[in-house]
């Protein structure tokens, strides 16, 4: 450890001669091989910033060099790695044949057994889903209660689109076929037969709360995991100070091929009188309404 504060705690890397590692009670992970890529990490740092909702942010630096090595040959000869690094083969019946990759081969070596190296560190550490149910925890028990004051932009938003559901519902009509189905669906179409309006209806067996924090939260692993083909996916949070959530992500739907959906959100709490919790959640605003 070379320094530990508020920031964090920055770790050296050093690396270790083969010799000098047969010489301990390690496992040495070349012995089991008969040809293996050898990394040679040097001037290596980690660095680990605490994060929100118990996560690390782990940034790893090091320059990497790749030999190939191929063990069980009788050889005397000895070569290099790129920065000077070398590795000499000794005279034995079971000699050491170091082979230098060339730049090209080096460069793309380099590059992919690094990444596996990143990836190896997430994958020992990574808690995906506990992290998801700590910001819904804390989504529910502090953000909510502590959510900024509704904007008057937001206010607007609410009320004109609180105004299309009473008009949508007066006038929609109930999709032929499905009045047994447990998702009420409602249809209603302009006088030239171009613009719709739908509207469903469900019991949903969850709390409001519980059903509201799943919708609202945009940037959990799980949602992200949902939409991995997606091509464009982003979300801004905060904007401005507000509660509001800018959101832009590419969809196929039905008909319509990566069509971009560039939307403002924002939400109202409500407690009636029994004291039960009525969310209204507004999204769907195409981005020329945007504030």
């Amino acid at each position: 450890v070379v320094r530990q504060d508020e920031e964090g705690v920055l770790i050296r890397v050093e690396s270790v001669d083969e010799e000098e590692l047969e010489a301990t009670s390690l496992p040495n992970p070349h012995s089991a091989v008969s040809k293996k890529l050898r990394i040679l990490l040097k001037k290596g740092t980690i660095f680990l910033q605490p994060l929100q909702f118990g996560q690390t942010l782990f940034t790893f630096t090091a320059q990497v060099d790749v030999v190939e090595v191929t063990k069980d040959v009788v050889v005397a000869s000895s070569a290099s790695a790129l920065d000077s690094t070398a590795i000499t083969g000794k005279k034995s019946s079971k000699g050491t044949t170091v082979k230098k990759l060339g730049a090209s081969g080096e460069a793309a070596k380099g590059k992919e057994l690094f990444c596996k190296l990143a990836d190896l560190f997430y994958e020992r550490f990574k808690k995906e889903h506990v992290i998801d149910e700590r910001r819904k925890e804390d989504f529910i028990e502090n953000r909510i209660a502590n959510a900024p004051p509704l904007t008057g932009d937001e206010k607007k938003m609410i009320k004109e689109s609180m105004e299309l559901v009473e008009d949508v519902a007066s006038r929609a009509k109930r999709v032929a076929g499905t009045v047994s189905e447990s998702v009420e669906k409602f249809l209603y179409r302009d006088g030239d037969g171009g613009a719709a309006w739908g509207m469903t209806v469900v019991k949903m067996d969850v709390a409001a709360i519980t059903l509201f924090t799943e919708i609202w939260l945009l940037d959990t692993y799980a949602r992200w995991a949902e939409h991995k083909k997606t091509t464009i996916r982003k979300v801004w949070e905060n904007i401005d100070g507000t509660r509001s959530v800018e959101y832009i992500c590419s969809l196929s739907l039905p008909g319509v091929q990566d069509r971009i959906f560039h939307t403002w959100l924002t939400w109202k709490r409500l407690i009636g009188e029994d004291r039960r919790e009525t969310f209204i959640a507004v999204h769907g605003v195409p981005r020329s309404d945007l504030p």
